[in-house]
């Protein structure tokens, strides 16, 4: 039964912090990349050169930052611009293309099944990301998108409780505070 347990218990991680109030799940890697609290990372998600807020609920097979190829030399073959490449060399000595640059992922943003989120983007707080969606551009707080290429639909809130969530940011209290406030957190801010 121990066995058991550690398969289901199973991912990668490569210089990455994952707060211990976190959970990851099985298949993931997490390279470069910092975890915050109590933040869920689904079955078979890649996150790469990343920060995740608090509370944030990422479902499976999400892919962030996966890296880009420059697309205005004459190759976009990783051997002419990078010794980091699955070759592990290069035919020159510099590298002159930014290949990563850090996603920020905020607090309490959540993300649906197989999103892909571009290198470099921010997502602000409470976003919610539609599932199968490719993100190419930054995402306000609050803010739902979805779509290929992702696209605005809508704002969770007016911007006048926008402000105040933001205010107040609630994903910095103390969990004492929390667990005291049961109604702010369930009771619908329509």
């Amino acid at each position: 039964m121990k066995f058991l347990s550690l398969i289901f218990k199973f991912y990668y991680t490569l210089n990455s912090s994952i707060h211990e109030s976190s959970k990851v799940s099985r298949f993931c890697r997490v390279i470069d990349s910092e975890i915050d609290k109590y933040s869920y990372v689904g079955v078979s998600t890649v996150i790469r050169n990343a920060r995740v807020g608090k509370f944030c609920s990422i479902a499976q097979n999400v892919k962030i930052g996966s890296g880009d190829h420059p697309i205005d030399l004459v190759s976009t073959s990783p051997v002419f611009y990078t010794k980091n490449n699955v070759f592990s060399f290069s035919f020159f000595v510099n590298n002159n293309v930014q290949e990563r640059k850090k996603t920020v992922i905020a607090n309490d943003v959540l993300i649906g099944a197989n999103v892909f989120i571009r290198d470099g983007i921010k997502i602000g707080n409470g976003a919610i990301i539609g599932a199968n969606s490719f993100v190419n551009k930054d995402v306000l707080d609050y803010e739902i998108v979805g779509g290929v290429p992702s696209r605005h639909l809508k704002f969770r809130f007016e911007q006048v409780t926008i402000n105040r969530l933001l205010e107040d940011k609630w994903w910095d209290w103390e969990i004492e505070i929390i667990e005291k406030n049961e109604e702010y957190f369930t009771t619908p801010l329509l």
